[in-house]
């Protein structure tokens, strides 16, 4: 049966589009729909081997885009996943609270940066919803950016939620001493290089290294450029690799055993 999944968080900058673009790409059957014609960030990643994208845009709830939406997330056979640009946040939120729409979400993915600003803004997300859906078992926090070299665990870098645990479990019914509820993403290097060169982690991972290798040992000049870039993107891709065996594929497995 198809989901419904939102990554939302009321600021800019936590991790929403790779969050969004990344799931798309390891759920079968996805469309990322991206509420976000400004910047269009998706829109600029090269998906449509992993996944459908498709951008949306509305005023209020009374356009014609926004009934197209509605149509999608109440009828739609794919695995939606929604991802709201911050220019859209208020109007989105407005135009979900009204038409009573956050019932059909069946699973909210918050993007989060350490520190006290993202933790307010989460939830601030969370308190505005908490009426509209009931959100136990509809709720991972994804931590962003994890600096594995300078803390010791998830839970010391992100302090200010994994402290406040108590206070989110009552008044949200998100149990942060449960592992299910959270994951982490570490910040590294393919993380950053499949943004900038605007494709997925998943495309990232899926490069034949054989392929990158035969070239490698093709190339009989040492100072080429291209034999640069070559051993750079192989080693960029083991990296990957590694990101998302330690990383993202645990993180997938838990997003999909919440939807279950």
């Amino acid at each position: 049966m198809a989901k419904n999944i939102l990554s939302l968080n009321f600021k800019g900058g936590s991790g929403k589009t790779t969050l969004s673009s990344t799931t798309a790409s390891y759920l079968n059957n996805s469309m990322l729909i991206e509420m976000d014609t400004i910047n269009q960030s998706d829109k600029r990643i090269s998906s449509k081997d992993y996944y459908e994208s498709i951008q949306m845009d509305f005023l209020t709830e009374l356009d014609d885009e926004f009934f197209k939406f509605e149509r999608i997330l109440r009828k739609s056979d794919k695995n939606i996943i929604i991802d709201v640009g911050a220019n859209k946040l208020s109007t989105f939120h407005k135009s979900m609270v009204t038409n009573d729409l956050y019932q059909y979400i069946d699973l909210f993915l918050i993007p989060c940066m350490d520190g006290s600003d993202d933790f307010s803004v989460a939830m601030d997300f969370l308190e505005s919803i908490k009426d509209h859906v009931d959100l136990e078992n509809k709720v991972i926090f994804v931590f962003n950016r994890f600096n594995e070299y300078e803390y010791s665990s998830v839970q010391n870098q992100f302090d200010q939620f994994f402290d406040n645990a108590k206070i989110i479990q009552k008044k949200y019914k998100v149990d942060l001493n449960n592992e299910s509820n959270y994951f982490a993403i570490k910040d590294s290097l393919p993380v950053k290089y499949a943004r900038r060169n605007a494709i997925t982690i998943k495309a990232l991972c899926d490069a034949n290294l054989d392929s990158i290798n035969q070239k490698i040992d093709e190339i009989t000049n040492e100072q080429d450029e291209e034999l640069m870039q070559l051993i750079k993107k192989r080693n960029i891709v083991k990296s990957a690799l590694l990101l998302q065996k330690n990383y993202i594929l645990p993180g997938i497995e838990k997003i999909i055993n919440k939807l279950k």
